[in-house]
Order: structure tokens, then sequence, then C-alpha cells
């Protein structure tokens, strides 16, 4: 069933237009780029400012809280244009063997940034503990697997 639903993406007006489109595909490709850019760098100086690596004065519940709406542009971006991209061509997605580790590792990267994250810095960054340090290291790891893995699914 899920097979079927994601495969059908191929059979829209859109995946048939970017599928026939280089420049099209290319543009929307871009933009899942800048999505990621948001999205990374945005957890990237909170991950940074937890661990007092930047902005060693600021409160990093306010830097999280300020950068939250970029966090959620960019997630955005990302989803609508990677849906975009593997509309282009599903199969290829499906049969990709890293499709899945990349959409795992998406997946632990957006609930360590968007579920817990939030409770984590409103508890324990003020103190500075031990906690909010691993979980922001663990979260620089998380976003740079989804990355790396990302652009490995692109070259296969």
């Amino acid at each position: 069933m899920f097979e079927n639903l994601f495969l059908s993406l191929g059979d829209t007006g859109v995946g048939l237009f970017l599928a026939g489109s280089t420049a099209s595909f290319a543009a929307v490709e871009s933009l899942h780029l800048l999505g990621l850019a948001l999205l990374g760098g945005a957890a990237l100086v909170t991950d940074l400012t937890v661990l007092r690596v930047v902005f060693r004065r600021a409160d990093p519940a306010r830097i999280a809280a300020a950068l939250f709406p970029l966090l959620l542009i960019g997630l955005s971006i990302m989803v609508v244009s990677g849906v975009l991209l593997v509309s282009a061509g599903p199969l290829k997605y499906w049969l990709n063997p890293l499709f899945g580790p990349k959409l795992l590792a998406l997946l632990f990267a957006v609930v360590a940034q968007f579920l817990l994250y939030p409770v984590i810095l409103k508890w324990n960054v003020q103190k500075s503990t031990n906690l909010s340090k691993v979980i922001a290291a663990a979260s620089i790891l998380i976003w740079i697997t989804v990355a790396v893995i990302g652009r490995w699914v692109g070259l296969i």
C-alpha cells in the first residue's frame, strides 16, 4: 500500500513535469538545499549555543526560541521540495538503499529538535546540564548524518 502511494507520486502532473524538465528539477533541488541551509544553520547555532561554543553569555532558550521560526521554515521547504524531488523519480528513491536510512535519520533529527529540545532547553539549559549538552551534540551529529546521507541518495 505505501509502495503504491509512493510510486503514484510519479504519475502526478508535477511529477511528470519535473521528470521531463532538468531545469525545473534543478530549481527544486536548489530550494531543497536552501531549506537544508536554513534549517541546518538555525539548528547548528542553537546547538552550539547550548554547548557554549557561540553566544556564551546568551540564554540558549532565548536563542532557540528566536531561531525556531527559521527551523520551521527550513523544514517546510525541505519537506515540500523533497516530495517534489521524489515525485520526479519515485522508483529511483524507492529502490535506493540509502533513502530509508535518510528518512529515519530525518525523523530522529526532527524528534530531537522539535519535541525533546524545547523541553530540555526550558528545564535544563539555564543550569548548563550535561543532558542538554549531550542532546545538542547528538543533534549536530544527526543533522550532519541527514545531510551526508541525503547527498549520497542523490548520487546513487
